[in-house]
């Protein structure tokens, strides 16, 4: 394995799980949009508090699951998405890759980013992400 092979599969990486962090924010602040009636006030709220530098809390990357961020939903709605999630092994396999995905991430960069390997190879990467995506296309559609 080369070292641009390394350092490709490490930025790939951190591409993909920027990109996701992106589309959940705006997916968050979307839902939020909705429900407050476009109020700005709650918009920029949401935003300060609970949005900016905040989306590696919303998970437990460790725990490798979601639980955490469907609570801030309240009780009944993390119940759903968890009876979706126990009753479709797709889209549990998809969670697994997207918390598989953003673990890594927080690895490689509070780690030794020049020295961190990642034991995956390009195409189980892109093949993560292509699950993964499908967890984020659930996350939308829950949040509408």
């Amino acid at each position: 394995m080369t070292l641009i092979d390394e350092e490709f599969r490490r930025t790939l990486v951190l591409a993909i799980a920027s990109s996701f962090e992106d589309v959940m924010q705006i997916t968050v602040q979307d839902f939020v949009k909705s429900k407050s009636a476009g109020s700005l006030e709650i918009l920029s709220l949401i935003n300060i508090r609970f949005i900016k530098r905040q989306y590696h809390s919303w998970f437990d990357w460790e725990k490798r699951n979601v639980n955490k961020f469907w609570s801030f939903f309240g009780d009944e709605f993390k119940s759903l998405r968890l009876a979706d999630l126990s009753a479709n092994a797709g889209l549990s396999d998809s969670m697994r890759d997207f918390i598989e995905l953003g673990e890594l991430r927080n690895r490689i960069v509070h780690q030794n980013f020049a020295l961190f390997s990642v034991d995956l190879s390009v195409e189980d990467i892109y093949k993560k992400y292509l699950s993964a995506s499908d967890f984020i296309d659930y996350c939308k559609v829950c949040l509408i």
